[in-house]
């Protein structure tokens, strides 16, 4: 938050000192007006400054356009001024460009008090919101993105917290005494939660590319995470310790040490499907709760399985993808 805060506040001095700059070398009078409605034009994100500067462009466009119209028609005084004012800002929401009513309205405010109607007057308020918009949108788009290396950051403790959770889940599978259930899942998913807002937010920095690797890789690791739930949820419902249970531990403590942005998931899903074989060759249990402890086990493989084929998925669509 810090970073971004320093960032917002260097590319709005910028802006500022760029747009009154060359506001003063084109003659303009109010070229501090130039520099404070480039400002207004600077939004947190790239998308969101195009998108925002497009709006407010034509929004005060359309104010000098419908001023013009009103003062030359009906003369200049406060009356029209203000019903100028009522039609602008009706019209304006109706047609969703409201997001430049303030610059609109002054820069209006400012052929009211010209007291007539002067083309060339007209043209250089124009011209103020011109360079004003441009040089926020510029200025925008060439700043340096630094969000990505901490987006990286962000998948790779993503990455640490799901081994730290097959780490927790080996453990409690190879424990005989089942442990009572911890807040681990809910610290995980609440950590997840925060790092998918700062990936989502950070997305719209990326301009004229429809890449979303990031996002997806994490929306990925969130599947993946509810599907540990799930193993950690019908392991706690296990009764009666199985022999099963130590394998699938072992399992459990070997997919750790495989979990990173490459893809060995075709090798873990391999090494499940012999798991699962070698499962299936054991006698049929024989009493209802070693049944019910193998029904949940299988269950739980095959959630293992839905967790791999998950990541084999995501490199399907990203197959270059690394961190």
């Amino acid at each position: 938050m810090i970073k971004e805060i320093i960032h917002t506040t260097i590319k709005v001095l910028i802006v500022a000192l760029l747009s009154s700059v060359i506001a003063y070398l084109l003659n303009i009078n109010d070229y501090i007006l130039v520099g404070i409605l480039g400002i207004l034009s600077v939004s947190i994100t790239k998308k969101e400054t195009i998108k925002n500067s497009a709006k407010r462009y034509i929004n005060v466009l359309y104010a000098l356009l419908l001023g013009t119209i009103f003062f030359g028609f009906f003369g200049f005084n406060l009356l029209v001024f203000i019903i100028f004012i009522a039609v602008f800002l009706f019209t304006s929401y109706l047609l969703k460009i409201d997001i430049g009513l303030v610059p609109g309205i002054v820069l209006v405010n400012h052929i009211y008090n010209y007291g007539t109607i002067d083309k060339s007057f007209i043209l250089e308020e124009a011209l103020i919101i011109t360079i004003a918009v441009f040089i926020a949108v510029f200025v925008n788009i060439i700043y340096p993105s630094y969000w990505e290396k901490e987006a990286k950051l962000k998948l790779k403790e993503v990455d640490n917290l799901i081994k730290n959770y097959l780490n927790e889940l080996s453990k409690s599978f190879n424990d005989k005494k089942k442990k009572a259930k911890e807040k681990y899942s809910e610290e995980i998913n609440k950590a997840i939660n925060e790092n998918i807002l700062f990936i989502e937010h950070n997305e719209k920095n990326k301009l004229f590319l429809n890449d979303y690797r990031y996002l997806a890789y994490i929306y990925m690791r969130k599947e993946q995470i509810n599907r540990l739930n799930n193993i950690y949820e019908n392991y706690l419902k296990i009764n009666v310790f199985h022999q099963n249970q130590i394998e699938i531990s072992k399992y459990l403590s070997e997919l750790e040490t495989d979990i990173s942005d490459q893809n060995y998931a075709i090798k873990q899903l391999n090494k499940l499907d012999d798991l699962l074989n070698e499962f299936k060759k054991e006698e049929l249990p024989k009493t209802r709760d070693e049944f019910e402890t193998r029904a949940l086990l299988f269950y739980i493989v095959e959630e293992l399985n839905n967790f791999l084929k998950v990541k084999e998925t995501f490199h399907e669509k990203f197959p270059l993808f690394k961190l």
